[in-house]
């Protein structure tokens, strides 16, 4: 990733689309910066290959990472197992937000499919085979489109959410 950093030579900028954004980013936007924090789960080790980045320059919120193995598979390449040796501040398992912990987040924001879609995909995890088991525990989203289902984890999320409707 060390290569032409200007902008109009670089492929990841040139290449990679910046957009569209989720609506329920947007609405994230009308929010204070950093009033709220969002799991994003699952993630792709590979920067280009994640629009975190893209969608936090519009909401402007706090982001952790979610792991979502073994819940939705596998370990897979940049994924690994809830491992009590293993400490990194930014990143959260799925097996303790099911577990009820919210980990200090206020949404759970799950990618059913990988990023961007006209790239070839990086292994992903069929995050909508683990739906079921994330709604049971977490209740319906408060927001969902093609890409995206959305759970509150803190009573202020579901707060925010109740004026969406």
């Amino acid at each position: 990733f060390q290569y032409a950093y200007a902008p109009a030579d670089n492929p990841f900028r040139t290449t990679l689309p910046d957009g569209p954004i989720p609506g329920f980013y947007r609405r994230l936007a009308a929010l204070p910066p950093a009033s709220l924090t969002l799991v994003e789960a699952p993630w792709s080790i590979r920067s280009d290959q994640d629009p975190q980045v893209l969608y936090q320059a519009v909401h402007r919120q706090r982001i952790l990472i979610g792991m979502v193995a073994p819940e939705c598979g596998a370990p897979t390449y940049g994924q690994y197992a809830d491992n009590p040796g293993v400490r990194l501040r930014n990143f959260v398992h799925l097996s303790t937000l099911l577990k009820g912990t919210t980990a200090g987040a206020d949404f759970l924001v799950v990618h059913l499919r990988p990023w961007p879609h006209a790239l070839p995909a990086v292994l992903w995890p069929d995050m909508t085979a683990c739906l079921p088991q994330i709604e049971a525990r977490m209740r319906a989203p408060v927001y969902k489109d093609a890409d995206i289902e959305v759970f509150a984890l803190s009573a202020e999320a579901r707060s925010i959410a109740s004026t969406w409707q």
